[in-house]
């Protein structure tokens, strides 16, 4: 590749719970991402076929892109929310690398309060809450909610969680509709980078917007377009997806219909994105400015009877989308078509051209380098058990469908080895069967045989004792 002569700017655009699966340019049969494609075919970006998660849900993949370690390294796992002083965090190195850095944060877990303000000049979150307020144990409307805390005389904290209501009436709520949230935040980004450009300073602008993220409300533009326009999220889940689980399942139908108001909130995402671009290259900007559009996690509406980010490393959750731009004298002879979210911390170093070393786990997708397999982590069952138990006291968790987990990808054959508890594993061939339809009959393939004697046999069996390790104790 050809070295830059000087530094980029650098978005890093997270489009929270984002499944590559739904993605036209993924071969998806709707077109929900019909401009990102034809930014693709113009060369304009580049689409990585393969990119996974390092975890199925927010704060460990986000640690990992962080970090550029996997989650049992970086330690944001098990019900530990914090990231870790330790470890010099991508923000931090672009600091001292010379950058000025921009973060703006849709999703209130990554947050000042668990360390993802470090290394920004400035950092922007979008807060649900004015005042801090508890969890309601197990109530599941806001009357009988109300009704609590009055019978309890628990005055203050029902007076906390009234201010909150109105604050997030007054200013919005993201989970509720994430819209006006995502156009304020890539008009801001678009303006950051339009004043700094001549300033002589690089920027790095990282960005989270949660438009896909449940509870699903594309707006009116695009609502109606694969949807039937009037069905909406609370029609079918009122309360929270938990319920899925402990009280109602929901049906096929009605999965379809989440499925529609998913792909129409992706269509959406589309337009903003194409527009973004089209005005970083209108004012100048788009020719300097690497640009890494990917996902922390991606999304389960129904498929192996899941629902949201929970309990599993299937591949709706952990395949992800990779689309990148790069500045016009960087010009990467290839780029691997198998990479984790851990990898873009190495190929920032890369392209900066620090002289700090990447972590093992972390390798640079724009000098060649290849790696072997891909690692996903789901250790944190425990909270998701709460959940559970928080909209039914009296549900008796399944430990059969319901676990820890992990999963090995082998690069080579794409193979896929789903370890589960008990020393239970399902192994898929995902050349063959990407919706993990068919786990693959061991005793039968030569190809897995020899896949286990090689040298992932070694880390399978560490994430097997690993996966068993894992303490689950909330329910005993």
């Amino acid at each position: 590749m050809i070295l830059p002569t000087r530094l980029p700017n650098i978005i890093l655009i997270v489009l929270d719970t984002a499944r590559a699966k739904s993605f036209s340019c993924y071969g998806y049969h709707r077109s929900t991402t019909l401009h990102l494609s034809r930014l693709v075919e113009e060369g304009v970006l580049h689409s990585v076929k393969w990119c996974f998660s390092t975890a199925p849900w927010t704060l460990p993949s986000h640690a990992s892109i962080w970090s550029g370690l996997y989650p049992h390294d970086h330690g944001v796992v098990r019900g530990n929310f914090v990231l870790p002083e330790n470890v010099l965090m991508l923000p931090e190195l672009l600091k001292m690398s010379g950058y000025h850095t921009y973060g703006f944060s849709a999703n209130f877990l990554v947050s000042r309060q668990f360390g993802f303000a470090r290394g920004f000049d400035k950092w922007w979150e979008v807060s649900r809450e004015l005042l801090p307020e508890p969890k309601c144990e197990v109530l599941c409307s806001r009357l009988s909610e109300v009704a609590y805390y009055l019978r309890n005389r628990r005055f203050k904290e029902l007076s906390h969680k009234v201010v909150n209501y109105v604050w997030r009436r007054i200013y919005g709520d993201v989970i509720k509709d994430a819209t006006p949230f995502t156009g304020r935040i890539l008009d801001r980004t678009l303006r950051i980078l339009t004043e700094k450009k001549d300033s002589g300073q690089p920027v790095f602008v990282f960005v989270n917007l949660m438009q896909a993220h449940e509870r699903y409300n594309p707006p009116s533009q695009v609502r109606g377009i694969f949807s039937d326009g009037r069905t909406k999220y609370e029609d079918i889940v009122p309360i929270s997806g938990f319920t899925h689980y402990v009280k109602k399942p929901i049906s096929s139908v009605e999965f379809q219909a989440l499925t529609a108001l998913y792909d129409e909130e992706l269509l959406y995402l589309d337009l903003k994105l194409n527009s973004f671009i089209i005005h970083l290259k209108k004012r100048g900007i788009l020719n300097d400015t690497l640009i890494i559009i990917t996902s922390d996690h991606g999304e389960l509406i129904g498929e192996h009877d899941h629902y949201e980010h929970l309990f599993s490393v299937y591949n709706e959750l952990i395949h992800v989308p990779l689309l990148v731009h790069f500045p016009k004298w960087i010009m990467p002879t290839s780029i691997p078509e198998f990479v984790q979210l851990t990898d873009i911390y190495a190929t920032i170093l890369n392209v900066i051209e620090s002289p700090l070393p990447a972590p093992h786990s972390s390798y640079s997708f724009v000098c060649g380098n290849q790696r072997s397999y891909a690692i996903s982590e789901f250790t944190d069952i425990n909270l998701r058990l709460m959940g559970c138990k928080r909209y039914n006291p009296e549900w008796e968790w399944d430990r059969t469908s319901l676990n820890n987990e992990a999963c090995l990808i082998n690069r080579d054959t794409m193979t896929k080895t789903i370890v589960k508890p008990g020393n239970k594993l399902l192994v898929y061939n995902l050349n063959e069967d990407y919706f993990e339809q068919e786990p693959l009959h061991l005793d039968c393939s030569n190809d897995l045989k020899e896949y286990f004697r090689s040298s992932e046999g070694e880390l399978l069996r560490w994430l097997i004792s690993y996966i068993e390790s894992v303490e689950v104790n909330l329910l005993d």
